[in-house]
């Protein structure tokens, strides 16, 4: 009886590491097998809400395409949507009425920006490139935070003053992008860009710029026809567009801003006769 007992003993003494590490085996499987396991939870780093305020911002200033071929993705007014929702950090879409002012403005000068190639610019277009290759249009939007310094003329002393803005398409406000004056609500009443390398058509977007009063655009390369809705630029004191590109003829609704005080179309390629409703501009100076 004794024997066979410690029989028994050293039996169950020499199976127990066997049973212990298959016991290990199957459960560091098991857990292996459940570690690979795909996670039902979203692994995504945009929140729901990010999406919805995309679809939001992109729906808000859709609304405002002037014509169905801006919808193509290659449109200056669809790349300024996406350098809103993709690069200029708007993540929520605005929940004040200020706020959605703010964000049409931006949207209208990005969109400015894009259909005069702003990259293409003397001043203030775009930040200088480190490097010899060929600039890339996507990394010309992208951290622009220098600003870049301009010279002008003093005409009161006759000298030169290097004045400092940032470039346009900046993540800085852009009331402070060069050529771009702002009243003290923050809405754009002067756009000056002469002798800038300006090419492309005016976009017809300007028009949303209601508190604009003063559109400075000569000695450019801008062209095509001068948009029928300039006309609902009902503010414009200022219109200055010569020695440009620009054909066609003068559209009759550009008589009907009748609050201009100055003028000034010519060294462009217009063509028929002016309107004798220009004497209804009474305002010109």
């Amino acid at each position: 009886v004794y024997m066979l007992a410690i029989f028994s003993l050293l039996l169950v003494v020499g199976l127990l590491p066997i049973l212990t590490r298959t016991a290990l085996h199957f459960r560091n499987k098991n857990n292996k097998n459940t570690n690979n396991r795909p996670s039902l939870m979203p692994t995504s780093s945009i929140s729901p809400k990010m999406n919805e305020d995309v679809l939001r911002i992109r729906s808000f200033l859709q609304f405002y395409y002037l014509t169905q071929e801006e919808f193509s993705p290659s449109s200056p007014q669809e790349r300024a949507v996406d350098w809103i929702i993709h690069q200029d950090n708007v993540s929520q879409f605005p929940t004040t009425g200020n706020g959605v002012k703010a964000l049409l403005q931006r949207w209208i000068l990005a969109v400015f920006a894009f259909t005069t190639q702003h990259e293409h610019w003397h001043a203030c277009g775009a930040p200088p490139q480190s490097s010899s290759s060929p600039p890339d249009p996507l990394l010309l939007n992208m951290n622009k935070t220098t600003a870049c310094h301009v010279d002008v003329l003093d005409l009161s002393t006759d000298e030169s003053i290097s004045n400092t803005y940032y470039y346009w398409l900046s993540h800085d406000h852009e009331c402070t992008w060069y050529g771009v004056t702002c009243d003290e609500n923050g809405s754009v009443v002067r756009l000056e860009l002469p002798e800038n390398n300006l090419n492309g058509p005016i976009p017809g977007e300007l028009i949303h710029l209601t508190s604009l009063r003063i559109l400075h655009l000569q000695h450019n390369l801008l062209s095509g026809t001068l948009p029928t809705h300039i006309a609902h630029l009902y503010p414009l004191i200022e219109l200055q567009l010569l020695d440009n590109m620009f054909s066609g003829t003068i559209p009759e609704e550009l008589y009907d801003l009748t609050t201009l005080q100055k003028l000034s179309l010519g060294w462009n390629d217009f063509s028929g006769t002016l309107s004798t409703r220009i004497g209804e501009m009474t305002n010109l100076q």
